[in-house]
């Protein structure tokens, strides 16, 4: 939709200016989510995951503003990770075999993605980063 309309060239988004309008879109349908279907009382820890991912587009959005194009698949993952880790935590379980998982697949991500050249260390550090902390930030809130 958004190359038909001329606001991408490529669907692979290479310059930082081309992931606004793709960040905004998800931003504005995550928040649709969040009022439309998900009750924080009935099941918290889901309320809270996709708080955590408006959080992080929100991160991806301003860097994007900030003409700064950190990796949103580091983004994705280490917000994966992290949930997980929380739902570890708050339900007293024992997810080791989960999380490492996706640390190896955070790894081999990370690594795919400076094979391809996709991306330089410091935008993978700080997708990493922006995807840990928003879900890190809702903690409070459900465990």
């Amino acid at each position: 939709m958004l190359k038909n309309l001329q606001l991408v060239t490529t669907i692979h988004l290479k310059e930082v200016k081309e992931r606004r309008w793709p960040l905004l879109l998800q931003m504005l349908f995550t928040f649709i989510l969040i009022r439309l279907i998900f009750d924080g009382y009935e099941i918290p820890e889901l309320y809270y995951f996709f708080v955590g991912i408006l959080g992080a587009s929100t991160g991806a959005f301003l860097l994007a503003l900030l003409k700064f194009k950190a990796s949103l698949h580091m983004i994705a993952l280490s917000g994966v990770l992290f949930f997980v880790v929380g739902l570890s935590l708050h339900f007293g379980i024992n997810l080791l075999l989960l999380i490492a998982g996706f640390i190896f697949a955070c790894g081999a991500t990370a690594t795919s993605r400076l094979d391809m050249r996709a991306h330089t260390p410091a935008e993978l550090v700080v997708g990493f980063i922006v995807g840990a902390v928003s879900q890190f930030m809702v903690y409070s809130y459900w465990i």
